[in-house]
């Protein structure tokens, strides 16, 4: 090969590199913050729940103690580390539009009932619910593309009509590719049925918790589906 060639050759073999690692380093620079939920709660309406208030608070206080153990059981299958591992399972940046995001997983949002027990998980849920009351990152970062995903409610329903229903919410916060970017946000609530929830013997507790974990990821399938593609959320964020 003449000279003039393989110089040619090597300048457009370090343009091509040069180029890829342009794309590697604008791929790390992305960000997607993801905030799980501990707002995890549960109710199951016995008949007496169908007779007006003063049936649904009979039902209530009977079912008092039954509604503790639902909500245990759904911390115990869906604490903040499985939030995070089935949205990862649902390739969460990409559904969301955001390939090559780099995903960053935050402390979960503390729930009302701990944040009235412990004076630092009460700050904690006041800074991120005033945050979200803002246009400005919940974060301190400076990634010039950037985006959160911040866990609603996490609520299990059953009553003598409905079968049982996980329900489960996202406020979604794009800032788009540009670091002084204001958020498009977007935030609402689906649910998806319970097969094997709550379990009725020890034995039903791992078929329980998979039902579980399957039902939160179908949810936030579906929240991607009905709150963001269909109104243009994501193809708008996208796009800045």
């Amino acid at each position: 090969m003449k000279p003039a060639k393989i110089i040619m050759a090597g300048v457009a073999l370090l343009s091509v590199n040069v180029v890829q690692a342009q794309e590697r380093q604008n791929a790390a620079e992305c960000e997607l913050h993801i905030w799980p939920s501990l707002e995890i709660d549960g109710v199951h309406m016995g008949a007496l729940g169908l007779f007006g208030a003063i049936g649904a608070a009979a039902d209530a206080s009977g079912r008092k103690s039954e509604r503790a153990s639902i909500a245990d059981l759904m911390l115990q299958g869906l604490p903040a580390d499985a939030q995070i591992e089935e949205l990862e399972r649902a390739d969460v940046a990409s559904a969301l539009g955001l390939t090559g995001y780099r995903i960053i997983a935050e402390p979960a949002v503390p729930s009302k009932a701990s944040a009235k027990a412990d004076p630092a998980l009460r700050q904690r849920r006041e800074a991120i619910r005033a945050g979200l009351k803002t246009r400005n990152r919940l974060t301190s970062s400076a990634a010039p593309c950037y985006a959160e995903l911040i866990g609603d409610r996490i609520f299990y329903v059953k009553t003598p009509l409905v079968s049982g229903t996980l329900n489960a919410g996202w406020t979604f916060r794009d800032f788009g590719r540009a670091a002084s970017a204001k958020p498009s946000i977007s935030s609402g609530e689906v649910k998806n049925s319970l097969k094997a929830f709550p379990p009725k013997t020890p034995d039903d507790l791992a078929a329980a918790q998979a039902d579980l974990r399957a039902a939160y990821r179908a949810d936030f399938a579906e929240w991607v589906t009905k709150k963001l593609r269909r109104s243009g959320v994501i193809e708008a964020s996208t796009s800045r």
